[in-house]
């Protein structure tokens, strides 16, 4: 029988794994695709992020008097899962020449949350290791498998999700460019903003240049990339906004016609 709730708890182990699920979605997708600072910021940030889950999780358990059985092995597995993509972080970083900084390193093992389980009740250690070459093969095939997406890619997504765009200002006869409900931004800003602040990389500057205007060599609005786009969406469950869908369309049917 399910457990029932009243204490918040069903809903901080729901948030757990769906921070599991976002590691889960993306970590091979990045070890194969980012490389040097890149790829060492990105698993830099993981381990922040997943410590600073593990921490928060540990402390909100302890403020909670009871604690079913039922939720304690739901808490148990999403932790170990967790774990076992810092313990991926961290070889990975070693493997670049590098280490997690010292306040990241006790994160690492199962140290961080050995001790919070009662012993006469922990079985957090069965089955360790299973887990951990469980996730390690998922992650080497998901690597294999994963598909190469150009860098348009990424810089498309924020056309499909509908998270960019421009506004003529008449009065200045200029052009100003918004990232969600953010201030506008002259072009020159706003580039290095996406690339600095969303994307984190490359130079997508030829690329949203282009594509605002749907002309030039990096726009996005031909019938080979906007497929690509689509299709990288799809792959990652972005989800696109009507207007993009409808553009995609249009493009698509004028190839075929």
């Amino acid at each position: 029988m399910g457990y029932t709730n009243d204490n918040g708890v069903e809903r901080r182990i729901l948030e757990l794994r769906e921070f599991y699920k976002s590691i889960d979605k993306e970590f091979g997708h990045k070890l194969k695709e980012l490389k040097g600072d890149e790829l060492i910021g990105y698993l830099q940030m993981t381990c922040v992020n997943a410590k600073f889950e593990i921490d928060r999780a540990i402390f909100f358990f302890k403020q909670t008097e009871v604690l079913f059985d039922d939720q304690m092995e739901d808490l148990k597995d999403v932790l170990r899962r967790i774990n076992s993509y810092l313990l991926m972080a961290k070889e990975e970083l070693y493997k670049l020449g590098t280490e997690p900084s010292k306040e990241l390193e006790e994160s690492f093992g199962i140290s961080a949350y050995r001790n919070f389980f009662h012993p006469s009740k922990i079985s957090l250690l069965k089955n360790h290791k299973e887990i951990e070459k469980e996730i390690r093969d998922y992650i080497k095939a998901k690597i294999k498998e994963e598909p190469d997406f150009p860098y348009y890619c990424e810089v498309g997504a924020l056309f499909a999700q509908g998270l960019i765009r421009s506004k003529k200002i008449p009065e200045e006869a200029s052009y100003k460019y918004y990232y969600k409900n953010e201030d506008p931004l002259d072009f020159p800003k706003f580039w290095k903003y996406i690339k600095e602040k969303v994307i984190g990389r490359g130079n997508p500057r030829q690329i949203l240049q282009h594509s605002f205007d749907k002309q030039g060599d990096k726009n996005i609005y031909t019938s080979k990339r906007i497929q690509k786009i689509y299709d990288y969406c799809k792959h990652y469950n972005i989800e696109m906004v009507d207007d993009f869908i409808k553009e995609y369309e249009n493009i698509t049917k004028e190839k075929q016609n």
